[in-house]
């Protein structure tokens, strides 16, 4: 999940050789798209900024659904403060990374 576009495409051109990849643009399409996915996903990585739901929203919102809270739920960003981490570990998070950029 996540709202830049040229990240989303690396994202998916570095992981789709091995995965199969399912892409939201926020954290409102993502459980949109959760939900009408064939299988429960083995991995989640989200941004945390972004419009309509960001990635804490949203990441609280999978914690508190039986059917996807065992997800392993990664945060892709940025926003790398110990408040943020904290709150992110708090909302179930595994890892925070931050990208070095996208070339």
């Amino acid at each position: 999940v996540e709202d830049n576009k040229a990240m989303l495409n690396f994202l998916v051109m570095k992981l789709r050789g091995k995965y199969n990849i399912y892409t939201a643009l926020n954290g409102a399409e993502g459980i949109t798209k959760l939900r009408e996915l064939p299988v429960v996903p083995d991995l989640i990585l989200s941004d945390i900024m972004m419009d309509k739901m960001d990635g804490f929203s949203f990441a609280k919102i999978i914690s508190e659904q039986p059917k996807y809270n065992h997800i392993p739920f990664v945060f892709l960003t940025a926003k790398s403060t110990s408040t943020d981490r904290i709150k992110g570990l708090k909302l179930g998070a595994m890892y925070f990374v931050l990208p070095v950029g996208i070339g």
